[in-house]
């Protein structure tokens, strides 16, 4: 919640060494975390590394996982893979609507890549959610996955709202590196609009 991404790494690192008698589920969560770290510190291949490592032992988690190194590989500048996995997610869903966590995350892994009729899809799915904010890994605001989603479509007044509607949610909440990052994706769209 706080940002201090160094200390997520540095505390995983060693839950990872530490956990000599701990099953695959607790290493594998312990990877998704350090993970998550590791894209906020600017270092996507390590967190693809982790997640891949993670993904055989994530059984009941394995769709939420799939998404977050979905989102990874974006970062890392893999636009092909990132979405294969997204597909391949949305084949093993078939028809079926995503829990409001796996949504936010497919929102924010399909907002990292240039796939419009995917934004167009999962802008329709985030519309219909109530919470203001979900937990994937760390604290994550609907209404800026929606604003990233809308400034994709390049639906301005839209991105606007959902981005002012983050700020509004995020501000009492106290999710500091969620503010600093809808900050800087709300920053980005008004660029993108030449504002």
């Amino acid at each position: 919640l706080t940002g201090r991404w160094q200390t997520v790494r540095r505390s995983c690192t060693v839950w990872l060494h530490a956990m000599r008698l701990a099953g695959n589920y607790q290493r594998a969560t312990a990877r998704c975390l350090r993970a998550q770290a590791e894209i906020a510190l600017g270092d996507p291949a390590a967190a693809c590394a982790d997640l891949e490592r993670a993904l055989p032992d994530l059984e009941t988690m394995q769709p939420l996982a799939s998404l977050h190194l979905a989102y990874a590989l974006a970062a890392a500048g893999d636009e092909v893979r990132a979405a294969a996995v997204i597909d391949r997610y949305l084949e093993d869903l078939g028809g079926a609507a995503p829990s409001s966590t796996a949504t936010t995350m497919l929102g924010l892994a399909a907002s990292s890549i240039d796939a419009p009729s995917l934004w167009e899809r999962c802008y329709g799915f985030l519309e219909c959610e109530r919470a203001p904010l979900t937990l994937v890994y760390s604290t994550v605001s609907v209404q800026r996955v929606l604003g990233r989603l809308a400034s994709r479509l390049r639906r301005w007044p839209a991105a606007i709202e959902h981005f002012d509607r983050a700020l509004a949610q995020l501000r009492p909440a106290r999710a500091q590196w969620e503010l600093a990052q809808t900050c800087m994706d709300y920053a980005e769209m008004r660029r993108a609009r030449n504002h």
